[in-house]
């Protein structure tokens, strides 16, 4: 699923950031915030109305041409959430027509979260070119590439004409972070059972209860990853 990320994206994101922040809502016009807030606050929810209310923006003659980019590229994310990829394909070739008159300052999540659902619906249209171009876009934008590929990949009707599906693990519609890996299980050096009789280092036997100490267990250091590459466990002395 397609969502806007809540919270400003420092550095290169795996997200588009949210439509209006803090940052910014005060820079925007008061109409065109309505629209992103609006938008981020439904696109998630299924059975909300949100994009027959982006529609009625898109359409309506006196919408200012940031308002129709906003409403155009929600509804295409709407679209695309419901798999209703070609589309949602055909609104965000509209809102191309309007992303350059959006204010600068939601312009470049607005440009990303377009390009968001424009990789995810070519792929599963089999429009791979363009799902490349649009990954590109990101990219360019300061965004992860392989986070989207993941989504592409996960949904291409034709997964070979993205080569490098072979090279990513398939993710769900939505960006997550990775599970951890278990770990590997400790492991304990073998008991001498009670009254057994064990083998001491010159050779002799003796049994357990003439006076022998048994040495504590030794147990293989665990890495702090938890994948246990750190090696065996140590010999017993």
């Amino acid at each position: 699923m397609l969502r806007v990320r809540r919270g400003r994206a420092r550095g290169r994101s795996s997200r588009p950031e949210e439509l209006v922040s803090e940052e910014n809502s005060g820079d925007l016009p008061e109409a065109t915030a309505r629209v992103g807030l609006d938008c981020q606050r439904e696109v998630g929810k299924r059975g909300s109305g949100l994009a027959a209310r982006m529609d009625q923006v898109a359409n309506s003659s006196s919408s200012t041409n940031s308002q129709k980019a906003v409403a155009l590229v929600c509804g295409a994310a709407v679209a695309a959430n419901e798999g209703r990829d070609k589309e949602a394909l055909a609104r965000i070739d509209k809102a191309k027509t309007y992303l350059s008159d959006a204010p600068s300052s939601i312009q470049r999540p607005l440009m990303a979260f377009s390009a968001s659902v424009e990789v995810k619906s070519a792929a599963a249209e089999g429009q791979n070119e363009r799902a490349e171009a649009a990954l590109q876009d990101l990219a360019e934008l300061g965004y992860e590439r392989n986070d989207f590929l993941k989504i592409a990949c996960s949904v291409a009707a034709d997964p070979a004409g993205l080569p490098e599906c072979a090279t990513v693990a398939p993710s769900g519609g939505e960006t997550e972070t990775p599970p951890d890996e278990p770990e590997t299980p400790e492991t304990t050096a073998p008991e001498t059972p009670t009254g057994e009789v064990s083998e001491t280092d010159d050779g002799a036997t003796q049994s357990p209860d003439e006076g022998t100490t048994e040495e504590p267990e030794t147990e293989a250091p665990v890495s702090p990853d938890g994948n246990g590459d750190d090696g065996p466990a140590p010999a017993e002395s």
